[in-house]
């Protein structure tokens, strides 16, 4: 799930507890958020003896609300089942006077009373009728609990208690009904928050539909998303959740831009990660135009790091070596049109090779395909050393890093070249001790060596 849903899922007590996601006292002061967060440092707050059980009970019975759940989640978090019948006595002397009551069944969860899903309904039903206004966290709390059990018969509430000028509460529930007879309708009202006014809303809703709606109709939201929201948060987040994808062109292309112009620091980061993150001879050429029109120090140096530790990646194990074939040709292409290849007759030549070794290939000829690949890598490797030996043939070092290391990746997946070997005569000799001499003789020297 989205983090930002998550963080907002978890703000009020109940759900810090379901998650242990408590706070600790140190450098807390006096700052009442975290005493509710915190029941073991609220009841130190408080002066309260948190090892005097009977106290706590009391506490629980006849005190103000806050020491009371404090008290209560206190007991819950350790099985003191005594706490029950106090707790469950306390809910439904309030239930109608304050919706904090569902704290109380909170600590009621965590002891995992039999009827507490009838409570909860309980709740609801008197949540609709005294509480129903601006109380979108108890709503998602409770309905929380209910979905825990795989209880989705409250679905149809969520219009009637959700504020849509704050959707946060609303999309941070809707992820509960992923696995639900509810899914396509909570799905559809997802999906109508991503043209929601809020940068904020757009992202959390786009980010819930990634994580728990997932499949080619997401995808496609998520990937106009990416290429119109205007918010480069938004965009950036989009691309992040479709990588998987590996849309190397989609990256460079939204994020290009966001790198050439942004002013904040992480969302220069951000871009300039996934620009070059394909590892391709066009990341490369992305990554050098922001290099060049960025003026600021830190921007620049930024980039010219990520610059320095470009290069081809091995493809995963499963890649054919035909689409690798395919990817180096297509590398060479885009090399030369770069510049970091030349002249054309080379181009045309490391081309032919590698048109070869797919015709080999196809052929079921591994052997003489590995020849092929093996000369274009060592021509490569040749002219990118040798930058004085006066002709018009070159590669330069963004060439080498992407044809050089893609030409090992296919060879590592071929056999060794096997060297042809014309024999003048062979012969087998038993010996004295029944160790055999092998000797022979080859018709040329070029033998020995293809």
């Amino acid at each position: 799930m989205n983090k930002n849903v998550m963080k907002r899922l978890t703000l009020v007590c109940l759900l810090s507890i379901l998650i242990s996601a408590q706070a600790t006292a140190q450098g807390y002061g006096h700052n009442p958020y975290y005493v509710h967060l915190n029941p073991t440092f609220a009841l130190r707050y408080y002066g309260i003896d948190s090892t005097n059980t009977p106290l706590l009970l009391s506490i629980i019975d006849t005190a103000e609300f806050d020491r009371a759940r404090n008290a209560g989640f206190f007991l819950a978090e350790r099985n003191r089942t005594e706490a029950i019948p106090h707790l469950r006595d306390r809910f439904y002397r309030d239930l109608r006077k304050d919706p904090g009551v569902l704290d109380y069944l909170g600590a009621l969860y965590l002891l995992r009373v039999p009827d507490i899903l009838q409570m909860v309904h309980q709740y609801i039903d008197s949540m609709l009728v005294y509480h129903r206004s601006g109380n979108e966290a108890y709503f998602s709390n409770a309905l929380y609990i209910l979905t825990d059990f795989q209880d989705y018969s409250r679905f149809e509430i969520l219009d009637q208690v959700m504020n849509s000028d704050q959707p946060h509460w609303y999309i941070g529930t809707l992820w509960r009904y992923a696995n639900s007879p509810h899914r396509d309708a909570a799905r559809a009202k997802l999906l109508s928050f991503v043209n929601h006014p809020k940068e904020e809303t757009r992202e959390d809703a786009l980010g819930t539909l990634h994580s728990y709606f997932p499949g080619i109709a997401t995808d496609s939201v998520l990937r106009l998303a990416a290429l119109s929201d205007p918010s480069s948060r938004v965009r950036l987040m989009a691309v992040n959740a479709l990588w998987p994808s590996r849309a190397d062109s989609i990256c460079i292309l939204i994020c290009e831009p966001i790198a050439l112009t942004t002013t904040d620091t992480l969302e220069f980061e951000s871009a300039v990660f996934w620009v070059g993150h394909p590892q391709s001879p066009s990341s490369m050429a992305a990554l050098q135009r922001i290099v060049n029109q960025r003026t600021e120090t830190y921007f620049r140096e930024y980039v010219l790091r990520d610059i320095e530790y470009q290069r081809a990646e091995r493809p995963p194990a499963e890649t054919p070596v035909l689409v690798m074939l395919d990817t180096l040709a297509a590398w060479v292409t885009q090399c030369g049109g770069y510049g970091w290849v030349g002249d054309a007759a080379f181009l045309s030549e490391l081309s032919g090779f590698v048109a070869n070794a797919k015709g080999n290939l196809q052929a079921n000829d591994s052997s003489n395909c590995a020849r092929e690949v093996t000369t274009f890598r060592t021509l490569v490797d040749e002219e990118y050393r040798d930058s004085l030996d006066g002709d018009n043939r070159f590669v330069t070092i963004e060439g080498w890093k992407f044809l050089y290391y893609n030409a090992e990746y296919v060879l590592e997946r071929l056999p060794e070249p096997v060297l042809p070997v014309q024999l003048y005569y062979f012969r087998a000799t038993v010996q004295v001790d029944r160790s055999v001499l092998v000797e022979w003789g080859t018709m040329s020297e070029t033998n020995n060596y293809g």
